[in-house]
């Protein structure tokens, strides 16, 4: 993992200074129906709260203020990644090409075109999907935006680690839903350069689990996707963020998608929150780890809320968690 250019703690305090007056910090509070299931001080971190719904405008806005490549933008996502390009290269003039693989929610793609991405469908599997965008960058000399290769996404992420930190002093532990591990590794940079010492423990499906599998291992280990939660989905675990997850992250859990699905149950009937399936690993792991974290300072990160009805109902299907 050497030789990797990893955002460190200054990255982070920059990129807070470059997007503050973009971006508005998204909400946290204390959830009394969390914290009473869990039997410990459950914040809320509401990263659903802006114009995408997703926390990934962070990371694409401080990666295009900085490259400042006015020819425009082109990367592969499942979804939120791809919305957040099309967005922030919209704010800024520009132009946005979107590759997803076959298979990604039609609400997604939806909003992608609503905010003026040109949509490419193709491959399998997101990993498929990003070497022809970077076949079709490279052609077009566009800057590609890579969700997990980047320094500058990751960095963009880590404000979400400072503006944790300020809302809630003395947490003990940060539940973040993991596919590339930009959201994980970047609170966890910026958590440190507030001086925190809360343990961030990444969580991914146990459907697409390479990033858990490999930081267990110490080492890149590719593995197959099946997994509902495409917001987490990744195939082959990407060299920077994991990089970064090794260095910053406490630890990886796996979850099943069921117990996805019942945590988006338990979120929408007694949080009364709507969180896509792959956003709820957060409230998974928590309930996965809650021996540990008993009468601690939680924060749970909801990393996103673009669900479609045929999702919500798959979950109000699932029994809710406990």
């Amino acid at each position: 993992m050497t030789g990797l250019s990893i955002p460190d703690i200054a990255a982070v305090i920059e990129a807070e200074r470059r997007l503050r007056s973009a971006l508005p910090r998204s909400p946290m509070w204390i959830s009394p129906a969390l914290s009473e299931l869990l039997g410990a001080e459950i914040w809320i971190k509401g990263e659903f709260a802006n114009p995408i719904a997703s926390f990934k405008l962070r990371g694409a806005l401080n990666h295009l203020l900085i490259s400042g490549d006015q020819r425009g933008a082109c990367t592969a996502s499942t979804g939120n990644h791809g919305q957040a390009v099309a967005y922030a290269a919209g704010m800024l003039g520009r132009t946005a090409d979107i590759f997803l693989p076959h298979g990604c929610p039609e609400t997604k793609k939806e909003a992608i075109a609503r905010f003026g991405g040109r949509l490419h469908v193709t491959g399998a599997d997101l990993d498929q999907a990003k070497s022809a965008a970077r076949i079709f960058a490279e052609s077009r000399n566009l800057a590609f935006v890579d969700d997990g290769e980047s320094p500058h996404v990751i960095a963009g992420a880590g404000t979400i680690g400072l503006e944790i930190a300020e809302d809630c002093p003395g947490a003990d532990f940060v539940f973040a839903p993991t596919g590339s591990a930009c959201l994980a590794s970047g609170t966890a940079i910026g958590l440190k350069a507030a001086g925190s010492a809360a343990r961030v423990i990444a969580v991914q499906s146990a459907q697409s689990p390479c990033m858990a599998r490999s930081f267990t291992a110490r080492c890149a280990i590719e593995h197959p996707v099946t997994t509902i939660c495409d917001c987490l989905n990744q195939r082959i675990p990407p060299k920077l963020s994991l990089a970064c997850m090794l260095e910053h992250v406490a630890e990886a859990l796996e979850v099943d998608d069921t117990a996805c699905l019942a945590a988006m149950h338990t979120l929408l009937a007694d949080a009364h929150l709507l969180i896509e399936v792959g956003a709820a690993a957060a409230l998974a792991g928590a309930w996965r780890h809650r021996p540990a974290i008993r009468a601690s300072r939680t924060v749970l990160i909801f990393s996103g809320a673009n669900s479609d009805r045929a999702m919500i109902l798959r979950a109000l299907e699932t029994p809710k968690l406990g």
